[in-house]
């Protein structure tokens, strides 16, 4: 991204997120595409490692994870009950990390289908937001929906350069989002191998 933000080294040690870096940019990474390079390399990614190796260790703002607050039925059930719990710790351990920002949107659930809501229009906000206060000077989304293109644009044209982090086959990313960034790099197994969480640490 174009504006040369100067700020204070990152000396954080979190674990997960995303990480906006001052005249790097930003790194908006949702909890979807964590899941993702699971399933397909079996690995969990160490967010650390995942933003120092995006970022090439430059200067930061912040760490942004987006995701959704699990559901839960009126009552909920026990199960629900366990998984709420769980994934309040976790994002309650991760809120207390250094120069981390949670952004949790909420699960809608129509008939037996889920939806993501907010999450989406979260991360467009941050990026907009950033973009057009000459904040950040690159944004590298690890990410493949293309709700947030739009954003995507605005921050183009605020002289931001949007890098696509993906992990999966190139056809697992929506064509609006990939025509729109500047730069599309993939994570691949070696990739992925460099940045796995140990197995002892995984929420």
């Amino acid at each position: 991204m174009t504006p040369q933000i100067m700020g204070p080294e990152m000396n954080t040690d979190y674990r997960t997120g995303f990480c906006h870096h001052f005249p790097c940019g930003l790194v908006a990474y949702r909890e979807d595409a964590m899941i993702g390079l699971n399933i397909r390399f079996g690995i969990f990614p160490d967010i650390k490692k995942l933003s120092d190796k995006i970022s090439q260790n430059e200067l930061f703002l912040r760490t942004y994870f987006y995701h959704c607050a699990p559901y839960q039925d009126d009552p909920p059930t026990d199960e629900q009950k366990d998984l709420v719990s769980k994934k309040t710790k976790y994002y309650n351990a991760l809120r207390r990390l250094d120069r981390v920002q949670v952004r949790l949107g909420h699960l809608q659930k129509i008939g037996s289908i889920y939806t993501q809501k907010s999450a989406d229009i979260l991360l467009a906000v941050d990026l907009v937001r950033l973009s057009t206060e000459a904040r950040i000077g690159t944004a590298c989304l690890v990410a493949g929906d293309s709700d947030f293109a739009l954003a995507v644009q605005v921050a183009k044209n605020a002289g931001v350069l949007i890098k696509l982090y993906f992990g999966g086959p190139r056809r697992k990313v929506r064509a609006e989002l990939w025509d729109i960034c500047d730069e599309r790099i993939p994570m691949d197994q070696a990739f992925c191998e460099s940045i796995e969480l140990p197995r002892r640490l995984i929420p």
